[in-house]
């Protein structure tokens, strides 16, 4: 009896370890199912430590914080990036797609996906694609 308790312990000691190495790759509600259901399947005559409990619910909180900073440093950069698109409106750039150049003036931008779009007339150009980017020369009519 001795040797099946024992031999469950180390399971759940392997299980612990196997959990703590997921938790980047897990949302915060499935890591809650998994605490309560290593709480309630635990050994009884060995219960989980108090230190180990809080470890994990401490790596939970810190995983919700990262996610939401995550999500707060993309928002900013998605942000940056339009901004970046609208300084050029107005002024005439070089890009390359393809193997092909392409120059024109930006008459607008636009987000697509997480990157910044030019709007060259009619042509989409991804704004990573600029290669150049010059003041349009004004002319006296």
């Amino acid at each position: 009896m001795t040797a099946a308790i024992s031999s469950a312990t180390t399971s759940i000691q392997t299980g612990t370890t196997a959990i703590n190495s997921d938790l980047s790759n897990m949302a915060g509600e499935e890591f809650m199912a998994l605490l309560l259901a290593q709480l309630r399947n635990q050994n009884p005559l060995e219960p989980m430590d108090d230190q180990q409990l809080l470890n994990q619910v401490t790596q939970l909180t810190s995983m919700q914080e990262l996610q939401s900073i995550n999500q707060t440093l993309t928002g900013m950069a998605d942000s940056s990036s339009m901004l970046d698109g609208a300084a050029l409106i107005g002024r005439a750039v070089r890009a390359q797609m393809g193997g092909d150049i392409y120059e024109g003036i930006v008459t607008g931008v636009s987000m697509l996906g997480d990157s910044a779009t030019l709007w060259l007339n009619d042509l989409q150009v991804p704004l990573e694609n600029v290669l150049q980017v010059f003041m349009v020369e004004e002319t006296d009519e």
